[in-house]
């Protein structure tokens, strides 16, 4: 069965576009708008791998972090935390700190997301 990934990002268009690069790779994708959902949707459907975004109304992802790391049930489900370059320094750094599998700063490649997906989850790189 494919692994599965939520993607958490307030941007319409980011979830559509790397919800179906990362499905044609192979993967499971759910969505969520906001950490909130995000944070429903683990209960219900927990993934392999989380895909948060800082910066997201309601529930920013590093809410959304902190909140699954205190969790028994969730707090080994790796995170990559993406922001945009403004946001870079102090996102990074609390990001680490609440545990953060890793970082990525927009923009960035599909091809640079699929790879850091396959690496947190221990797949080999593909060429």
């Amino acid at each position: 069965m494919a692994q599965h990934i939520l993607i958490a990002d307030d941007d319409p268009l980011m979830l559509r576009l790397y919800g179906a690069y990362l499905e044609a790779a192979g993967y499971r994708i759910s969505t969520a708008i906001n950490g909130e959902k995000a944070l429903e949707l683990v209960v219900v459907d927990p993934p392999d791998l989380i895909i948060m975004d800082v910066v997201m109304p309601e529930m920013g992802g590093l809410v959304a972090l902190r909140q699954l790391k205190a969790q028994p049930t969730t707090a080994a489900i790796p995170v990559v935390v993406i922001t945009s370059i403004q946001a870079y320094q102090v996102s990074a750094q609390e990001a680490k700190t609440l545990g953060a599998t890793t970082f990525l700063t927009k923009p960035f490649s599909l091809p640079s997301l699929l790879a850091e997906v396959r690496k947190v989850l221990g797949e080999p790189a593909q060429t």
